[in-house]
């Protein structure tokens, strides 16, 4: 049992504890006793239990996302901020394979700017996509919110099955209202990725979506001087 801090009147203001739920199961818990004062002038302690884990699983969260919002900030080219982009991606739970593609300028021609995780037979079978492809099509079609996590087409999802990929998103980056690209990430392991890295992927998408428009309009900026 450990103390995590001083709270109101000299008690601390949480515990590390471990307690046991009604199923058998040992559960860490940050337990901390709240000074009440009641409506007829008596005193009480309310005992609040916090889950530790869900607690850690927050901490981890909120640093993993000042570290990516740091080593964007310091990507200043496309190259850069999609490699940087790829390997966060890379660092979510479930994910296995990452990819950024940005669409050739003025063209519906999408070529892959920075990828991990798969082998080199796999990079060089999806390093551009014609106009015609399924993914080409559906993101020049889809609703999908800047960073929002879609499901690829059926066609386009089969397609990589020959490399093991069972499960495939794509989230569109928009400036403008105009799509000008995608992060893809792909699971080996599951059917359907994770709940929890969809939302990851998703939020990194995001944030590298408003990196890369910003490294746009300043090489636009500079080409204009």
């Amino acid at each position: 049992m450990n103390a995590l801090g001083d709270g109101a009147a000299g008690l601390p203001s949480a515990i590390a504890v471990d307690v046991v739920t009604v199923r058998g199961e040992l559960v860490p818990v940050a337990a901390s006793v709240v000074p009440l004062a009641l409506a007829d002038g008596r005193e009480a302690l309310q005992l609040v239990l916090r889950s530790a884990e869900a607690r850690s699983r927050s901490e981890r969260v909120l640093a993993e996302h000042r570290r990516v919002a740091r080593e964007l900030s310091a990507a200043g080219t496309a190259a850069e901020i999609a490699a940087a982009t790829v390997a966060a991606a890379l660092r979510i739970p479930g994910i296995d394979i990452a990819g950024v593609y940005l669409f050739a300028a003025g063209t519906d021609v999408l070529d892959l700017v920075a990828s991990g995780g798969a082998d080199a037979s796999f990079v060089d079978a999806h390093a551009r996509y014609a106009p015609d492809a399924p993914n080409v099509r559906w993101l020049r079609s889809t609703s999908a919110a800047h960073g929002d996590s879609m499901t690829l087409p059926a066609e386009a999802v089969a397609a990589l099955g020959h490399w093991g990929i069972r499960a495939v998103m794509a989230m569109p980056f928009r400036f403008r209202g105009e799509v000008f690209g995608c992060l893809n990430v792909a699971s080996c392991a599951h059917a359907e990725l994770p709940l929890p890295a969809q939302h990851a992927a998703g939020a990194l998408a995001a944030m590298a979506g408003e990196a890369l428009a910003r490294a746009a309009a300043e090489q636009a900026m500079r080409a204009s001087d």
